[in-house]
């Protein structure tokens, strides 16, 4: 228990002593800074000394407090221990450093410590001057380049921010500029070598600051040269002459002038033939190659130029040379055939023909290709030969030479310098014969032969065998070959078992179109010794007889058969009429005679044939019916043409077969090229060359339908024809699908209708045909009407309507009927009117003319009715029924209306007659009916009409109400009556 209560009390102590300790720490602690940082600045320009910033820390206790530079010496400052003031204590250089940073430590009296940071950055001052880099500045540039860069100087300055800016500029010139950032030098125009080959140049660099500071540097810029004075050639023209086959010949020279002296020119060769010459690029010499061939080219053209001048098209850039080839003599002669050896029998005569040698020199010109014959060696003895013409003879007799074998060397040599020449020999052998009378030696029966072959005879074909008379005892002695006629090695000779000679057919190839006979000669040799004289040589006229062995052939003239491919193709216009013409078929048969005599007969392939006919001699095809008898299913039509050959044979014949199409061209098929200026019968010669420009044009076959008179519509719409323009109807074919293309058909669009397809038809045809195109078009519209053919005198006038001129044709025909007519009754009226007694003329009392009690006229109103006239009123004759109610009083019939026909009034003759101004009422009397006398069923009857009539013998002036034109006199009639035919005037009035 005692023992707890001591370690209580000692720990209670323990923990009081150590709670007065601590009390005693918290009261002593260290200075504390205002500021944890510190931040300042300071110009480097700054002298020693200067003060920058006052640092300040506190203290508790309030003792004093001492600062200091934890690292001292390391930067350019120190600071004042009494009153922490930061003031500079070195020199500052902002481009070396321009931030400085340091710790700064305050000690109060306990000894206690603390610090802060502190940042100083120092301030830029413009004291750098700006300072030019990669020096030196050495520029090229070449002479008449265009504007542009030269080069680049650069500047760097140590200052910072404005103060470090740079702005270059040059000395003021008018050559060079400089971008004022970049420091980039350009050229203000093109540099000339010839003017400055150097300049030097001034370039100043100027910073921001205040005051700006500068510095210069020199610039060298080089103008290099250039060919920019270009040689030119003074001469456009060269000519040599060089010899052939000599290489490396110099030719000529050629010069181009530069008048820059450092500009040399280099020569090449433009043009010409590269592989057979060069030149010399620094001398310009040309040279041949190789050598030059005269027969090959006897000219040859180079075009020289310079590699510093490449403008070709200019005057002097290049110059021509022409290259003349002489010939030389560098051709040998060759002979162009060496015959085979040659067999002569010993008793030919001299001056018998052996052979014919021919050479040829390939020189171009004589006397180099001129070629003479000579013989060399010991033969020559026996045999001569033509210089000129190449001709060997025999020139001693045989008989009397040993020898049987001769070899004739022949030299061919030429005219030229030097002398060229080649050699050929002929082997001749001389078979030993002795003659005797024909009678007794051997030899042909007969010499003269004729003989047939069939053309298509095989080979080794018996042609014909001559027999041998007086043969030896051996056939092996007598042989027989062909020495003439055989050319074409169609033919040889051999004898039979029997020994006479057989003439054999050596190769097929006999062809009677080609050659239908042949003469072939025959020689007899033998080595038993004696022939009959003029008996060892045979004639035999070999005649090719023709068979059928070619089938015809349908021939397609072009240009018409270009796009047909193998077919006839023909179309039938709406206004054809039976008979009418559509095509030609043409088939060709190289056999004669019979067999090559072809007809044309239709295939019944459609039914459709039936509309058409075919003449089997001329191929013509013809519209059989009319174009309205053929319906939409009938055409078009395809249907196969046989041509057939040896017509009339059942066999040994050839037949072929052609497809032929036919169709109605429709009006949306037809196209219509228009030739202005030119008739149709011009147009037809050019026909064919016009189809292979629109063939060519459209790639399309193109036939031409029609070639007729220009139509066009008038201002009334009416259609009219100009006989002095042309219009060609022409359609084109689909050949792959077989139809007609419609106009519409792009192909044709684009090949014909476009501006530029129109325009180059139009330039073909005016450059190769002289032909004027007025247009391409679809035909007129088939309802106009027709009109009249214009002649060239009246081009552009609008015509009469086909109404009008119809209506002017029936007033002619109706003018000239009524002239005969007239003309007729004239000479009738005029005979009867001589054979009439004298006229009794009479004037009615018109008051002796009363028509009722009741009738009361005035005094300007009267009946009207006719009177006699006088002779000399006869110039109105014949016009009767012309006017209505004219009157006139007959003795035989009373009143007639003169509307009846003369023929029932003959008596009677109306020579003037005029009608009076009828009035159905008036304000001045009654009515005045006029009476007239109408014949019905041979009955008179008196017809009254209200129509007033003025008295044309009323002149009294007094009576102004009366109506204008009363008082004129042209209402009256006069009518001649004969004197037997008048009436006295009781009988008037009974009948009125």
């Amino acid at each position: 228990m005692v023992g707890k209560q001591r370690l209580l009390f000692f720990s209670v102590c323990w923990i009081q002593s150590f709670l007065s300790r601590c009390q005693a720490q918290d009261l002593r602690r260290p200075p504390i800074f205002s500021q944890l940082f510190y931040d300042g600045s300071v110009s480097e320009a700054a002298s020693i000394g200067t003060a920058v910033m006052a640092l300040k820390a506190f203290d508790n206790g309030g003792g004093k407090i001492t600062y200091s530079i934890v690292e001292a010496g390391r930067v350019p400052f120190r600071v004042d221990s009494n009153t922490g003031m930061v003031i500079v204590d070195g020199k500052l250089d902002r481009e070396q450093k321009s931030r400085f940073s340091f710790s700064v430590r305050a000690v109060n009296g306990d000894g206690l410590t603390s610090t802060s940071n502190v940042d100083i950055l120092i301030e830029d001052v413009n004291d750098k001057v700006p300072e030019f880099i990669e020096q030196p500045y050495v520029f090229k540039v070449k002479e008449n380049e265009r504007i542009g860069y030269i080069g680049r100087v650069k500047a760097i300055d140590g200052d910072q921010g404005r103060n470090g800016m740079i702005t270059y500029s040059v000395v003021p010139n008018d050559l060079i500029r400089i971008d004022p950032l970049s420091g980039e030098l350009s050229t203000t125009r093109s540099l000339d070598y010839e003017k400055e080959q150097e300049i030097i140049l001034e370039v100043i660099a100027t910073d921001n600051g205040l005051p700006p500071l500068f510095s210069t540097s020199l610039v060298t810029i080089l103008v290099e040269d250039t060919n920019d004075i270009l040689p030119v050639f003074n001469e456009s023209l060269y000519e040599a002459d060089v010899p052939e086959n000599e290489a490396n010949y110099p030719i000529v020279t050629v010069e181009a002038i530069s008048d820059d002296p450092k500009n040399f020119p280099t020569y090449i060769i433009r043009q010409g033939p590269v592989e057979k010459f060069t030149i010399d690029p620094l001398t310009g010499t040309i040279r041949t190659k190789e050598g030059l061939d005269f027969e090959e080219n006897e000219q040859h053209v180079l075009i020289i130029g310079t590699r510093e001048n490449e403008a070709i098209s200019d005057a002097g850039a290049t110059t021509k040379v022409l290259i003349y080839v002489q010939d030389r003599n560098d051709n040998a002669p060759v002979f162009v055939n060496i015959p085979r050896p040659i067999r002569l029998p010993s008793t030919v005569p001299v001056g018998h023909v052996v052979s014919t040698v021919e050479a040829k020199d390939a020189d171009s010109y004589a006397p180099a290709n001129i070629v003479r014959y000579e013989i060399l060696g010991s033969s020559k003895q026996v045999f001569s030969i033509d210089e000129i013409r190449g001709v060997i003879q025999v020139a001693e007799d045989l008989n009397k030479k040993q020898e049987r074998e001769y070899v004739i060397e022949v030299r061919a040599y030429d005219m030229g310098d030097p002398q060229m020449s080649s050699t050929a020999s002929i082997a001749v052998i001389v078979d030993r014969i002795g003659t005797v009378s024909p009678e007794a030696g051997t030899g042909f029966a007969e010499t003269i032969h004729s003989a047939s072959i069939l053309e298509d005879a095989e080979a080794n074909t018996l042609i014909r065998t001559l027999v041998i008379t007086n043969k030896p005892p051996e056939v092996s002695q007598i042989s027989c070959e062909v020495i003439e006629g055989n050319s074409e090695g169609l033919f040889y000779a051999k004898t039979n078992f029997e020994g006479n000679c057989e003439l054999r057919l050596s190769r097929p190839g006999l062809d009677h179109e080609q050659k239908i006979a042949y003469t072939v000669i025959i020689r007899l040799s033998t080595s038993f010794g004696l022939v009959g004289r003029g008996k060892t040589t045979a004639r035999i006229d070999v005649f090719v007889v023709d068979v059928n062995d070619n089938a015809p052939v349908f021939v397609f003239p072009l240009p018409e058969g270009k796009y047909t491919y193998g077919k006839y193709w023909g179309a039938i216009l709406p206004n054809w009429r039976p008979g009418a013409q559509i095509m030609t078929l043409t088939a060709r048969d190289e056999d004669s005679g019979k067999f090559g005599e072809i007809n044309y007969y239709l295939g019944n392939n459609d039914g459709k044939t039936n509309l058409l006919d075919l003449d089997s001699k001329s191929g013509i095809i013809s519209l059989k019916t009319s174009i309205g008898n053929i319906t939409a299913d009938s055409l078009p039509s395809r249907f196969n043409v046989y041509a057939r050959d040896n017509p009339g044979s059942s066999m040994g014949f050839h037949e072929t077969p052609i497809t032929v199409y036919i169709g109605v061209l429709q009006n949306h098929q037809e196209i219509v090229m228009i030739i202005r200026g030119s008739r149709k019968e011009r147009v037809e010669k050019d026909k064919e060359r016009i189809l292979e420009i629109l063939q060519t044009r459209l790639g399309l076959a193109v036939r031409i339908a029609a070639i007729k008179e220009h139509e066009f519509l008038d201002d009334s719409g009416t259609v009219m024809k100009n006989s002095e323009s042309t219009d060609i109807i022409f359609y084109c074919i689909d050949s792959d699908f077989d139809r007609i293309l419609p106009r519409e058909n792009p192909q044709i669009v684009n090949g014909l209708f476009s501006d530029t397809a129109r325009t180059q038809i139009s330039n073909y045809i005016a450059t190769y045909l002289s032909l004027e195109m007025q247009d391409i078009r679809g035909p007129l519209d088939s309802t106009q009407t027709s009109g009249h053919s214009l002649s060239a005198s009246i081009i552009g006038w609008n015509g009469l309507p086909l109404a009008l001129v119809a209506l002017c044709a029936v007033v002619i025909l109706t003018g000239l009927f009524s002239s005969v007519y007239v003309c007729c009754n004239w000479s009738k009226y005029k005979k009867k009117r001589d054979h009439r007694p004298p006229p009794v003329y009479f004037v009615p009392t018109f008051t002796g003319v009363t028509t009722s009690s009741e009738f009361n006229p005035k005094p300007y109103e009267v009946m009207e009715m006719s009177v006699n006239s006088d002779d000399s009123d006869r110039s109105d004759d014949l016009q009767p029924g012309l006017v209505a109610h004219r009157q006139f009083i007959s003795k035989r019939r009373s009143l007639y209306d003169l509307k009846r026909p003369p023929s029932v009034v003959s008596e009677t003759v109306t020579t003037r007659t005029s009608s009076m101004p009828r009035h159905q009422a008036n304000n001045y009397g009654r009515s005045i009916y006029n009476h007239s006398i109408e014949q019905r069923d041979n009955n008179y009857s008196i017809i009254e009409s209200p129509i007033p009539t003025t008295n044309p013998l009323f002149l009294d002036p007094s009576v102004s109400e009366a109506p204008d034109g009363l008082y004129s006199q042209e209402n009256i009639s006069f009518t001649e009556i004969e004197k037997s035919d008048c009436l006295d005037y009781s009988e008037v009035k009974t009948v009125l």
